[in-house]
């Protein structure tokens, strides 16, 4: 899986040209040229569902504006009523394509644009219920490629026998993916064609962890069937995996819609990361939504309960280079951090720092800070949250130098958010993609337990678009020299002198 990295630095647009805002009741695409892919699993109360079933999905589907959707678990012979269905609600003409029946249920390939290629399985096959797959014609006037696209639902439940299936399914699609990358053969794609496997995988804690591996990585477990191992992606590297994130929360279960806190994570996608790059991705569950923000959304709190036991997951793939000024990666760093001052108690005297490395201004007006526990503040302030380019930006408890140790905050966090002295995080989402995060511990290397800020001086580690991967424990951490009063030192707003020639590697100092 290639992580990839936005090097090429732009003017920031404000907050305002950033049409995804959760937290302001707002889940539109940042760019109309993305395309928003949802994964369902209906329980086949959709669009055959009782009353309060259907109108519960029509304003989950209102309030996303799907381009793209793997409907799992639809009763067979639905295709033709889910197609004018989703002319009624969503506008437009969409094109529904049914997968193989295991008696019971479908899968679904629902999209606007026309398709071709479509199978209801690989060869080999894959499983009971097949794949269904389609190549997604995307208008050439504003998409460089198509979308090839596999709508999955793997056997559910625990047992060897389940974990087999889950298996041979996944061997499949490795196999099946490989031969697209291939001239001849079962099927043969366009160089560069994006491929997304999306829907309801069956993947949790207990069952098949091997086949979620092969789909990462193509290790095909029963090769006398389906062939040696094979990467899916087109440079020969493992395929990406999207964390999809409920924004109001940030945890990223999809099942079951129950409750707030769902327990598994069993729908998702894996697409190849090396022509697409996700934009955004969420998982909706109102539940968690607040009052204000649902009716904005014009959804009810037990819509996503009402609908189907699965929460509805999004991702938007964008299959063009994002913009810095549209993504927020690669623009704004974690780069200084006190968690336990001496001169002033920590409720006072807590604070860290960003960089934007950007050449132009950053509005963060609706972004979100948390860590690893249960603290979480949505930035929020009239005329912007706005970090100037090639610039510091001090978060602190406290705002006012006289009471907090005499640091320069730029921003007040409620007096909740609380950094720990021993270990913690902290993480900084815009939506649900992670911007920036670091973890620190009091046994890192150069970690001082009081007094102190730390800055990174090495190794660093490379930041991942989806947000996967952020500094960890393994960072060592040089303490600072320089006081910022009697008792404590650090340089908040500025360059720690330990950090800065270890920033300049990561070409984000100027």
């Amino acid at each position: 899986m290639r992580h990839t990295l936005i090097l090429t630095l732009s003017l920031a647009l404000p907050a305002s040209a950033w049409p995804f805002d959760p937290w302001a009741g707002d889940l539109a695409k940042d760019n109309p040229a993305y395309v928003r892919v949802l994964t369902y699993n209906v329980l086949n109360a959709f669009p055959a569902g009782t009353s309060a079933q259907t109108a519960a999905h029509e304003r989950i589907l209102t309030a996303i504006q799907p381009d793209v959707i793997s409907y799992q678990e639809m009763d067979p012979g639905i295709g033709a009523t889910l197609k004018t269905t989703l002319e009624r609600v969503l506008g437009g003409t969409w094109h529904t394509y049914e997968g193989l029946s295991d008696g019971f249920n479908v899968n679904v390939v629902a999209s606007r644009w026309p398709q071709s290629l479509r199978r209801r399985d690989t060869f080999p096959a894959s499983s009971f219920r097949g794949t269904t797959i389609a190549l997604i014609d995307l208008p050439n006037e504003t998409y460089p490629v198509d979308l090839y696209f596999m709508a999955v639902h793997f056997a559910c439940c625990a047992g060897t026998d389940r974990d087999a299936f889950r298996q041979r399914h996944a061997d499949a699609i490795a196999a099946w993916m490989g031969d697209a990358r291939q001239p001849g053969g079962n099927i043969t794609l366009p160089t560069g064609t994006p491929m997304a496997v999306v829907g309801d995988f069956n993947f949790n804690d207990s069952s098949a962890p091997g086949a979620r591996t092969t789909l990462l990585t193509g290790a095909i477990a029963d090769t006398a069937t389906f062939g040696p191992p094979v990467k899916g992606d087109w440079d020969g590297t493992d395929l990406g995996e999207a964390l999809p994130l409920d924004p109001y929360t940030m945890r990223f279960n999809t099942f079951s819609s129950a409750g707030s806190n769902p327990g598994s994570w069993l729908d998702r996608f894996y697409y190849t990361d090396s022509v697409a790059n996700v934009a955004q991705a969420f998982v909706l569950n109102t539940l968690t939504i607040p009052a204000a923000q649902l009716a904005s959304l014009g959804l009810q709190s037990t819509d996503t309960q009402t609908a189907s036991d699965h929460l509805p997951v999004v991702v938007d793939f964008a299959f063009a280079p994002i913009p810095v000024s549209e993504a927020g990666y690669g623009e704004l760093f974690v780069t200084e951090f006190q968690p336990d001052p001496t001169l002033v108690p920590d409720a006072d005297g807590e604070w860290f720092e960003l960089f934007n490395a950007s050449a132009g201004p950053v509005d963060m007006n609706g972004w979100i800070l948390r860590d690893s526990g249960s603290n979480l503040h949505v930035l929020r302030r009239t005329g912007g949250v706005v970090v100037p380019p090639k610039s510091h930006f001090v978060f602190g408890l406290d705002a006012n130098p006289a009471t907090n140790g005499g640091v320069p905050v730029d921003y007040a966090i409620p007096s909740g958010f609380r950094l720990a002295n021993g270990a913690d995080t902290i993480e900084l989402y815009r939506g649900s993609i992670k911007i920036d995060g670091i973890e620190y511990n009091s046994g890192a290397a150069g970690m001082a337990p009081a007094n102190r800020s730390a800055g990174p001086v090495g190794p660093a580690s490379a930041r991942a678009m989806q947000g996967l991967y952020f500094r960890g424990a393994t960072q060592t951490w040089g303490n600072a020299t320089t006081p910022y009063n009697a008792q404590d030192r650090g340089t908040p707003g500025t360059w720690n002198e330990t950090s800065k020639p270890v920033l300049e590697s990561l070409w984000i100092v100027e």
